[in-house]
């Protein structure tokens, strides 16, 4: 075995950040900076690798975990607790789905294993802007040379790219 964390602590609630992998940790208590108790019995830990999450523009993607069977991928609007989407893959990236106007979301991932024990949930946060709604009054109709277009305004949007053709 190798030595990973060895710490005088005065909290008996203390958490290291580990990576993924088996362990054994023991303890001792110490009084008033003299005496030690004797060692606790080990205690094993498993500590299963949750996925690295990547946000971009329009996917989020994750680093494969070796040892990992599949991804389980949920999706809030941040700042609930409502899940508005689950799904598992067994790739290790997520396509968020079209969405109108603009939201922040939390994406979270986890790995599955072949024994069913999941890792923790790794989660990220991303903003996503949908296609604002173009209202069309007239359709079909003639209007002059200098038509006034008008579409949704969207909350968050700094500005708008507009493309016409000609057909």
């Amino acid at each position: 075995p190798q030595l990973v964390v060895s710490n005088r602590l005065n909290d008996s609630r203390t958490y290291f950040r580990l990576e993924s992998g088996q362990y054994s940790f023991r303890v001792r208590a110490r009084r008033n900076g003299r005496v030690f108790t004797d060692w606790s019995s080990d205690a094993s830990l498993l500590i299963r690798a949750a996925p690295r999450l990547i946000a971009e523009r329009d996917r989020i993607h994750w680093t494969p975990v070796r040892e990992g069977t599949g991804y389980e991928v949920r999706m809030f609007v941040a700042g609930s607790d409502t899940e508005i989407l689950r799904q598992s893959t067994n790739q290790p990236a997520f396509d968020p789905p079209a969405i109108s106007g603009f939201r922040v979301y939390r994406v979270e991932v986890r790995t599955t294993y072949a024994d069913a024990a999941p890792s923790n949930w790794a989660a990220v946060q991303f903003e996503r802007f949908g296609p604002p709604v173009v209202i069309l009054s007239g359709v079909g109709a003639t209007v002059d040379a200098t038509p006034t277009l008008v579409w949704q305004q969207q909350p968050g949007a700094t500005s708008y790219e507009v493309v016409i053709m000609r057909h």
